[in-house]
């Protein structure tokens, strides 16, 4: 203790005063009641004094202050790298890398400076205290965790450097050339092995955008790291396993990497599977020479042509929405005397048909050359087809369109009966239906839809098509189906009057039902390229031993969008289906997953994506890790990293012929801390406890010696 001071919270002459005086009427209070004596009356006057000041510790509330001074011996702590790699450098061996540490362990100690071995390889491991029992037998290395831990040092430890004993070569974890180091000591790196470059260039990694549009440039850019000797090597772009640009670069002796970009104009739409390959021979580790990457290319125009065998309210209102959506081009048709008149300059025959919508046609007038021509026309594009059925409609000429049997009348009465809709149990995960329901949260939209009518009262539909939506009623009649056969996807309305959907919800929370059904449905038809809204890849299919794979991707619903708040159920499965979950979340940009890589053998990646009880997806795709450990692929001593661990964090880059160089830079010092204490009497509960015993044996002395 070097200083003491006492404070008083709530001291004034006023209450001292009142105190004294209180003390000496207590004394001068004592009155004899019997004819024994007690002489020894200053006992009483002892125990109310230690009564008055406890209750002056609580009226004045004093506070206590002092200093000490604690002295911290210094440490050094050895971190030992003891990664696979570390012992099968040339000349390099288990007990030689023993010997090292002991070397430096034992020259700290003898200098009065405490040493703390701590082994590494993904994680920091607890400090050991036999040297000897090392081994170098870990799958990775993650220098990035020791980098981290110099700036979280402990107040109560005089840490005066870091020992990094390691040869530089990182498998996991951040780029030690790219991270901000800001240790709280320096860092000393001693490396080991030759650091004589490889010849093993790398693509390290490859960005690509998510999503695209026919027509649009896109711009591919690779992060390579071209290490070799003097010379090139080629690096090629794939699409779809299909090599589509060439690039030649330099190498270099440097770590260094270099960014290169491809640019490429997608013509089709589709999932396209996009990868940056390096063509090298003689390659110490041909497994890191390839990026896989995928982009969903959309097309930026989808042509849809209505049309009419009668003109009414259903087809001018779908009409209209069509006519609304991005990227859709409307083409109308409407039969009148036996032919088919267009609603715009362009001949529709002439173009594409990416879907069509038959609103009441056939009729039973629709003459066989007309049959003839839309029929060579949907076998020639295939397009989706969609149906809205209609009193009106001849169903055995349609069949004889779509070749299909689409629909069935059971009982042809065309009693109209306004109905309520709902969806069925099984088709709640469709992904129109599902999509909706998302936006609508937990709230039963359906219920509150005005009710549609019904034309037929029972029929029947092709065993392919599924209803998403059916009557409310006991008969549940399809109100709304869809399916897909032989490639081509259907979808049915099999009543009318689904326009008052838009019309009579206008005023309502219910006002864009009928727009997000119908932009929904035209986009499931027409988006016949990609099978799930889960669209994730993985960066390459072969690995080795102890790497990590990478998993990413995007979720969308059913019109496109970009879904950023999925829940993603990531599992890695191996040969015995022992299972590992692991994240993937969503960046910012995309989503992005790691999983470990422990051991060889054949793995399977399985994934499912949710929002709420919604499940959006599923992805599942097999990987090989093979025997050898990623530890093997570069042995070498990475001089370039170990420089940059020294210099940022004040330390110094020491080769092992220069050991002794590590003890004369050092001059480690005893570390003085004061440490500042205070006591408030006040709160400390034995200040009442003390108070009520002496209270106590004060009552039973004036009882046995006749004092009151």
């Amino acid at each position: 203790m070097h200083s003491i001071s006492i404070q008083f919270q709530n001291l004034s002459l006023g209450t001292i005063a009142i105190i004294a005086l209180i003390v000496g009427i207590l004394f001068l209070s004592f009155r004899k009641t019997g004819c024994r004596i007690f002489s020894n009356i200053w006992i009483l006057f002892f125990i109310r004094c230690a009564v008055m000041a406890l209750l002056l510790i609580i009226i004045v509330k004093p506070i206590i202050k002092w200093t000490t001074i604690e002295h911290l011996e210094p440490y050094v702590d050895i971190f030992i790298d003891r990664s696979a790699s570390m012992s099968v450098h040339q000349n390099v061996s288990a007990d030689s890398l023993h010997k090292i540490v002991k070397l430096v362990s034992e020259t700290f100690q003898e200098q009065g400076v405490k040493a703390r071995v701590f082994p590494f390889s993904y994680e920091i491991e607890p400090e050991i205290r036999i040297v000897n029992e090392l081994q170098w037998n870990a799958g990775g290395t993650n220098l990035s965790n020791v980098l981290i831990r110099g700036t979280q040092g402990l107040p109560a430890e005089n840490i005066q450097a870091a020992i990094l004993i390691t040869d530089g070569v990182f498998t996991q974890g951040e780029d030690p050339l790219l991270m901000n180091i800001e240790s709280e000591f320096p860092i000393y790196t001693l490396g080991i092995g030759d650091s004589m470059p490889l010849l093993d260039p790398a693509v390290v990694e490859i960005l690509v955008p998510s999503t695209a549009e026919v027509g649009d440039s896109i711009t591919i850019e690779a992060r390579i790291l071209p290490l070799g000797r003097q010379g090139t090597i080629d690096i090629y772009l794939k699409q779809d396993n299909a090599i589509i640009q060439k690039k030649v670069v330099q190498t270099s002796l440097q770590n260094l990497y270099r960014s290169i970009q491809f640019e490429i104009v997608p013509d089709q739409a589709g999932i396209k599977e996009i990868s940056v390959v390096i063509d090298t021979l003689n390659d110490r580790n041909p497994f890191n020479n390839i990026r896989m990457g995928q982009i969903n290319v959309r097309s930026n125009r989808t042509n849809i042509l209505l049309i009419q065998g009668v003109a009414g309210f259903e087809s001018r209102f779908f009409s209209k929405l069509i006519q609304s959506i991005r990227g859709m081009e409307y083409y109308g048709l409407l039969e009148v005397d036996s032919q088919l008149r267009s609603t715009a300059d362009t001949d529709p025959f002439q173009i594409h048909w990416d879907a069509v919508v038959l609103s009441g046609f056939p009729t039973a007038k629709t003459l066989p050359d007309l049959l003839n021509s839309v029929r060579s026309k949907i076998v020639t594009d295939q397009p989706a087809v969609f149906i809205f059925n209609s009193d009106k409609t001849d169903f055995s000429k349609m069949n004889q369109i779509l070749k299909e049997e689409l629909i069935i009348i059971a009982d042809k009465s065309r009693n109209i009966e306004p109905v309520a809709v709902q969806v069925p149990e099984e088709q709640k995960g469709h992904p129109i239906i599902r999509d909706i329901d998302m936006g609508a949260g937990l709230k039963n939209i359906w219920a509150e839809l005005p009710p549609v009518g019904m034309p037929y009262r029972r029929i029947k539909l092709a065993g392919f098509l599924n209803p998403i939506l059916e009557t409310a009623n006991s008969d549940k009649i399809p109100v709304l189906a869809t399916g897909i056969s032989m490639g081509t996807r259907y979808g049915v309305v099999t009543g009318t009057d689904l326009w008052r959907w838009d019309m009579l919800t206008k005023d309502n929370e219910n006002q864009r039902i009928y727009a997000e059904l119908g932009e929904g449905l035209l986009k499931w038809l027409t988006d016949t390229l990609s099978t799930s809204n889960l669209q994730l890849y993985l960066t390459k299919r072969i690995y080795l031993t102890g790497e990590f794979a990478e998993i990413k991707g995007i979720i969308t619903d059913v019109q496109g969008n970009l879904i950023k708040n999925a829940v993603v159920d990531a599992r890695l499965i191996d040969s015995r289906n022992n299972s590992t979950p692991f994240l993937i979340q969503w960046n910012g940009f995309q989503y992005v997953g790691k999983v470990h890589l422990q051991s060889e053998g054949d793995y399977r990646i399985e994934a499912s994506a949710s929002v709420r009880e919604n499940v959006l997806g599923q992805f599942s795709q097999g990987i090989s890790v093979l025997e050898s450990s990623i530890e093997f692929s570069a042995i070498r001593q990475n001089v370039e990293v170990l420089r940059t661990i020294a210099k940022k964090t004040g330390g110094k880059y020491i080769r092992t012929t220069d050991i002794q160089n590590l003890f004369n830079t050092l001059s480690p010092d005893v570390l003085d801390i004061k440490k500042q204490h205070e006591l408030k009497l006040w709160r400390w509960n034995g200040v009442l406890i003390i108070l009520i015993l002496l209270l106590l044996s004060e009552w039973i002395i004036r009882r046995l010696s006749g004092y009151q």
